[in-house]
């Protein structure tokens, strides 16, 4: 009779998930809210009620692309917002807008009297959105560290451990973080190089799948 194997469980793994936040996911979204605001701008300008006029109505259907994806499939949120108009003003400016970069209001002056927009006369407005994106993902990744319980402190520090060798810190001292405050101080320090580690291993195994295939 075969013996069943036991799952491995991976000791890390919510360490991971809230590393892989920033790293992985943050990238993603920031990537795919790109493309439903610049399909959005195309859908518009390709209208031919909008031919003279690209600027205008343009900041409704981008801000309403972008503020959807984020609302639905970054936070969740799906169908319509339960609860009365202050409710819903809050959410728009207090979650969507500021994960955006920006509101429907700023976007309006930038494009509104524009009679000709092109692809390049959205990079400002993107890269805006990218950087909006990563510092809400960050802030995200932070409270959700500081909402871990003190139970998981020990093992916090042994994963700061792991992955400070990882990254070829030399000198980190696991006994020498006091705190979990301080753990995740440590820990934020450490996110650049974890994420130069990350792209590093995903070079050399583009290289590697290169070299096979030849």
């Amino acid at each position: 009779m075969a013996q069943t194997q036991t799952p491995q469980v991976n000791p890390n793994k919510k360490f991971d998930d809230i590393t892989a936040l920033l790293l992985e996911k943050t990238p993603e979204r920031a990537g795919t809210l790109r493309d439903r605001m610049t399909f959005a701008w195309a859908d518009h300008v390709r209208d031919a009620k909008n031919k003279d006029a690209h600027g205008k109505g343009l900041a409704d259907a981008m801000y309403g692309a972008g503020s959807k994806y984020i609302k639905e499939e970054v936070y969740g949120l799906t169908g319509d917002l339960q609860g009365n108009d202050d409710f819903k003003a809050a959410v728009d400016a207090d979650i969507l807008a500021p994960t955006l970069g920006f509101n429907k209001a700023e976007l309006d002056k930038a494009y509104a009297k524009e009679k000709v927009v092109h692809a390049g006369d959205l990079d400002h407005i993107m890269e805006t959105s990218a950087k909006a994106m990563q510092e809400r993902m960050q802030r995200i990744q932070i409270s959700r560290l500081q909402a871990l319980p003190e139970s998981d402190f020990e093992a916090f520090k042994d994963y700061l451990s792991m992955q400070a060798g990882n990254v070829g810190i030399k000198d980190f001292d696991k006994a020498k973080v006091p705190t979990m405050d301080a753990a995740i101080k440590q820990y934020m320090k450490m996110m650049p190089l974890l994420a130069n580690y990350k792209n590093a291993g995903k070079a050399a195994s583009h290289y590697k799948q290169g070299q096979e295939e030849e």
